[in-house]
């Protein structure tokens, strides 16, 4: 997981039962989280200190706007000429799309709960 320029993971890493007021996290126990951003050094209000997520595997302190052409130049460089990277990747492309194509069909579909799609979406 990674994140730029956010402030409070809380919100979209974890759920929140209303009837126990358990935090449980949604995302695998073997997920890596990685922060980019200026969080770090606390440029914020102390109210985005709130149900501030800290188990990072890495913090990266900097503007994202220049950290991540570096980190995506620095990626390209180790998948370039490495099949076995390449392979990969592509399988999880095709893995993440076709699991986004069925969590949008049940979005489209409203007889399954989800909401009519109109021209202008």
């Amino acid at each position: 997981m990674a994140a730029l320029d956010v402030v409070d993971w809380t919100r979209g890493s974890h759920k929140l039962n209303t009837q126990t007021r358990e935090v449980s996290v949604v995302t695998a126990p073997d997920c890596k989280w990685i922060d980019v951003g200026f969080a770090d050094i606390e440029i914020s209000k102390w109210a985005t200190d709130y149900n501030k997520h800290h188990n990072w595997d890495l913090r990266v302190l900097g503007d994202s706007a220049l950290s991540l052409p570096a980190l995506t130049a620095a990626c390209r460089k180790r998948i370039d000429g490495n099949k076995s990277l390449t392979t990969k990747i592509a399988e999880r492309k095709k893995t993440i799309s076709e699991r986004h194509a069925r969590q949008l069909a049940k979005v489209a579909r409203p007889s399954q709960g989800g909401m009519e799609r109109t021209a202008d979406d």
